[in-house]
C-alpha cells in the first residue's frame, strides 16, 4: 500500500474587523472583508456603509483570532470584555 502525501492547508491571513451591530459593539477575525459580512449575518455591505473596518489594536486583535470567525461583542459605549456572541455560533 502506498504511502499518501499529506499537504498541509496554509493557515490564511486573518484580519480583525470591528462593526457596531444594534446594541453591541462587535468583533471578528476573519480572512476577508466578505467573510466578516458573513460571520455578522449582514445583509448590506457594513464597509461601505461605513459602519465596518479593520482594526489593529493588539488586545482586540489576539482576542479576535484566538477564535477566528467567532464573533466577540460588548455593550457599545462600554469599557467591558468582549465575549463570544452565543447566538452566532
Amino acid at each position: 500500500m502506498k504511502k499518501q502525501k499529506r499537504f498541509a492547508m496554509p493557515l490564511q491571513k486573518l484580519k480583525v474587523y470591528r462593526a457596531t451591530r444594534g446594541f453591541y459593539d462587535t468583533i471578528v477575525a476573519a480572512p476577508s472583508m466578505k467573510a466578516a459580512l458573513e460571520a455578522w449575518g449582514a445583509e448590506h455591505n457594513l464597509f461601505h456603509q461605513g459602519a465596518a473596518k479593520e482594526i489593529h489594536d493588539p488586545a482586540l486583535v489576539k482576542l479576535a483570532t484566538s477564535m477566528p470567525r467567532v464573533v466577540f461583542r460588548r455593550l457599545v459605549g462600554s469599557r467591558g470584555k468582549f465575549e463570544p456572541d452565543i447566538a452566532k455560533r
